[in-house]
This record gives C-alpha cells, sequence and structure tokens, in this order.
C-alpha cells in the first residue's frame, strides 16, 4: 500500500514528517476545489491512482458566535466541510 498526506502550512514540518514516516507530502488548501483538482493529480501521476481517502484536515477559530467574525467562519466551513467535498471530487469525481 502506498501512502500520501497533504498539508497547507509549514514546509518544514511536513519535511521532518516525510524523512521521519517516508510518507510523501504533497502542499495545497483543501478549501480551494481547483489545488484538489491539481493536487490530486500530481499525487496520481508520482504515485499511482488513489484507492482510499481519508479527509482529516480542520481549522478552528476559537471564539463565541458574538465575536467571530463572518470570515473566521467561512474558513473553517470551506475547510472542514468544503474539504471533504473537495477531495472526494478530486479523487471520486464520477
Amino acid at each position: 500500500m502506498t501512502v500520501a498526506a497533504t498539508y497547507a502550512g509549514n514546509d518544514d514540518r511536513a519535511r521532518e514528517f516525510t524523512e521521519r514516516t517516508g510518507i510523501a507530502a504533497f502542499k495545497w488548501d483543501v478549501a480551494d476545489y481547483d489545488a484538489c483538482q491539481e493536487g490530486t493529480a500530481k499525487v496520481v501521476e508520482a504515485l499511482g491512482p488513489v484507492d482510499v481517502l481519508v479527509n482529516n484536515a480542520g481549522i478552528t477559530r476559537d471564539g463565541t458566535i458574538m465575536k467571530l467574525s463572518y470570515q473566521a467562519w467561512k474558513e473553517v466551513i470551506d475547510t472542514n466541510l468544503g474539504g471533504c467535498f473537495n477531495m472526494a471530487k478530486a479523487v471520486f469525481p464520477g
């Protein structure tokens, strides 16, 4: 079985992760539909077809609803919910 991981942030930590585990890490933002399409294509090109998808990306913007801005709320929903949709559509388009 071949395993790959995605990340959106720290390049140094991703490199350390790959060195420690041997698991390839690919960088993109799962909240971005097009980035998911392009990133998944890179994974398939490098490693072959994807058989299993584990959606595990998530962010939080701590604060009560009274203090949480619309933009912060949208970032959470776009990543935590939209990211699942975006990745599922990229991996299993049909």
